[in-house]
């Protein structure tokens, strides 16, 4: 009985160097270089904020944006800067930029007001999106702009003694 056990054992140990040999790809090192190369592909996505006033009326219906957004640009980080070529003119209050387009689902939120008060010329807009980008330093492209999120806010009013 303990010889045809430590028979079996020996076949078995046998048997497995052979199967897990087998398993082996022809070039080992071809799966991690396509899986990179896919990878540098890939579009990212980089964010976009713009904050800004004088909007007039909101574009958004059902949670989507039904055209394009027109502000005076205030702040804007570097992606939103890059993709809308703004100038130092542009942000210290001088021209006005359209953005945004249709169909982006949208969140809106509201600080200081409600969703059924008309908005003011003078009403803070920050807007949040993501920007689609492919490669990294010169060679990098920003693609569309997804507009995700508005934050509109309203000062109160300042009261008088």
């Amino acid at each position: 009985m303990k010889t045809k056990t430590v028979a079996l054992a020996a076949v078995a140990a046998l048997a497995l160097p052979a199967a897990s040999q087998a398993a082996k790809p022809a070039e080992p090192g071809k799966q991690g270089r396509e899986k990179a190369a896919a990878q540098s592909t890939k579009t990212k996505g980089v964010a976009f904020t713009l904050k800004g006033t004088g909007l007039t009326a909101l574009p958004v219906a059902d949670g989507a944006l039904t055209g394009a957004l027109t502000l005076d640009p205030t702040s804007a980080n570097k992606h939103a800067r890059t993709l809308l070529t703004l100038t130092r003119a542009d942000i210290e209050g001088t021209g006005t930029e359209t953005f945004g387009t249709a169909g982006d689902k949208v969140v809106v939120k509201y600080v200081g007001l409600t969703a059924a008060d008309a908005l003011q010329a003078t009403d803070v807009v920050k807007v949040q999106g993501k920007i689609a980008r492919t490669g990294k330093g010169k060679a990098k492209t920003l693609g569309a702009l997804d507009v995700r999120r508005i934050t509109i806010t309203r000062e109160p009013a300042p009261s008088q003694p």
